[in-house]
């Protein structure tokens, strides 16, 4: 699926310098820019370092903030035992 960004539509055939979707009717539908297909390739296959340190990133935030939540709802949990 193309970026949703400068489209034109209903192309009898599809212009070499756009990507194009085959619509029911036969004709196609050309867009300017990459496609969601091209940038996952880039991003897997070009840069797979930087993939691999984005989704460690997020791994490591994602595990602070939930190790935090638990330590501060079970400080809170003992604070209320603790309360006569």
């Amino acid at each position: 699926v193309p970026w949703e960004r400068d489209c034109s539509c209903c192309y009898p055939i599809c212009p070499g310098d756009r990507w194009c979707i085959k619509q029911a009717d036969k004709r196609y539908l050309a867009c300017a820019g990459y496609s969601v297909r091209q940038h996952l390739k880039f991003a897997i296959v070009d840069r797979p370092v930087a993939l691999f340190a984005c989704i460690a990133a997020v791994v490591f935030f994602v595990d602070t903030w939930l190790t935090a939540s638990a330590l501060v709802s079970a400080s809170r949990a003992r604070r209320a035992r603790a309360k006569p």
